[in-house]
């Protein structure tokens, strides 16, 4: 999907592509929190943003530039 390294103009297909994987996320006074969407129709379950680093190959730089993104555009 990337070649390794992940610009600001991608963030919003990221964004779609998590989305089709089932992940969602909100923002709360803490921070964002990300949820992964139950096939069994039980409900979202919490997910760490490590686990989704680890998981999308995203570094710990580019992943707080995405989640800053995220912040300031509110899609």
């Amino acid at each position: 999907m990337f070649d390794g390294t992940i610009h600001k103009s991608d963030y919003p297909l990221l964004l779609h592509r998590m989305r089709e994987d089932g992940l969602s996320y909100t923002l709360t006074f803490g921070g964002v929190e990300w949820y992964i969407s139950s096939i069994s129709e039980h409900g979202n379950y919490k997910v760490l943003p490590s686990a989704i680093r680890k998981a999308w190959g995203i570094n710990q730089s580019t992943w707080r530039k995405f989640v800053d993104w995220l912040v300031e555009v509110r899609e």
